[in-house]
């Protein structure tokens, strides 16, 4: 059984939450937030940060641009937006060690480039 889907979905989403539903079965099934997330990129055009490689994966297919949250650090310092030691305690203690995001990469900033291994 599936949840109802939130209000703040415009009609036209949530045609694609259900598109997508059975679409993406075997890649997004029980991930509602997911399908919902996939659904809102691609209307309102935006981009998606996840880990995710089931949602990448059906977001690849839907021409969605996504970002893991290591990639997007290393282009925010390579952008000059954020200093390099900074993305690295961002990513590895904030978003990994404190908020637990599920990730085996870790990025470090060997001679101030950052690198996700």
């Amino acid at each position: 059984m599936t949840r109802p889907v939130q209000a703040q979905l415009s009609p036209t989403e949530l045609v694609y939450v259900e598109k997508y539903r059975e679409k993406y079965k075997e890649h997004l099934e029980g991930k509602d937030g997911d399908l919902e997330t996939l659904a809102i990129a691609k209307v309102r055009q935006g981009i998606i940060l996840t880990n995710d490689k089931g949602l990448i994966f059906a977001a690849g297919k839907e021409d969605v641009q996504c970002f893991y949250p290591c990639q997007l650090l290393v282009l925010a310092v390579q952008w000059s937006l954020i200093p390099c030691c900074d993305a690295e305690h961002l990513y590895n203690d904030i978003f990994v060690r404190e908020l637990k995001l599920f990730s085996k990469k870790r990025l470090y900033c060997k001679y101030q480039v950052p690198t996700c291994v």
